[in-house]
């Protein structure tokens, strides 16, 4: 029997919280601010929102695929998969309603803002290598989707892992090639959407 999580949109905003906090610390001490992470926005005929959706429907297919084959790689079957991902709620409802219409908004641009306008430029400025950086923010940005939802089963931890590495790994390749952050936050988005709605469905 599996251990159920459905309050991982609770502690998920949380946890951006946390990483708000600690943003702002480190950029004041730089003397920038969040908007300075953002970087430029350019709304004029909703540039920056089409260019995301031109973002989203090059990384989504990505997570799509790269979650199908870590789930042949680690589970029999689908139902053997679904048996960790689909479950009565054991969250009440207002936890469900918060995950479905609040915890996305702020769940998005607090990712792109730590892992890719603060940690990524400053890891490729410590190592000298882009790659190295990419190497070392992937894999914690991939991890960290190991524990939303959190289930202490290796399997699951792995497929969790396999199959968020490739798309924080096309997401970054994109940022570097635009160093551009509010079209990746749109992309972002829709992708955190269905996550809250299969979240609230099941």
């Amino acid at each position: 029997m599996c251990i159920r999580d459905s309050w991982w949109t609770v502690y998920g905003t949380a946890a951006d919280l946390g990483c708000l906090i600690l943003l702002r610390y480190f950029t004041r001490r730089e003397g920038i601010g969040f908007r300075d992470l953002i970087g430029t926005i350019h709304m004029r005929r909703a540039h920056d929102l089409w260019l995301g959706l031109g973002f989203y429907l090059l990384v989504f297919p990505v997570f799509l695929a790269s979650g199908w084959l870590a789930r042949k790689w680690f589970f029999a079957s689908t139902s053997d998969l679904n048996r960790y991902l689909v479950h009565a709620h054991v969250a009440p409802l207002w936890a469900v309603l918060y995950g479905l219409f609040v915890w996305w908004i702020l769940w998005s641009p607090t990712e792109e803002m730590t892992y890719q306008a603060y940690c990524l430029p400053r890891l490729e400025a410590l190592t000298g290598r882009t790659w190295t950086a990419m190497l070392i923010v992937g894999f914690w940005w991939a991890a960290q989707h190991c524990a939303l939802p959190f289930i202490p089963d290796w399997r699951y931890l792995a497929y969790r892992f396999v199959a968020f590495s490739p798309g924080v790994i096309c997401l970054m390749l994109l940022y570097l090639r635009t160093r551009r952050l509010m079209p990746l936050i749109f992309a972002h988005w829709p992708m955190d959407i269905a996550a809250a709605i299969i979240h609230a469905l099941y």
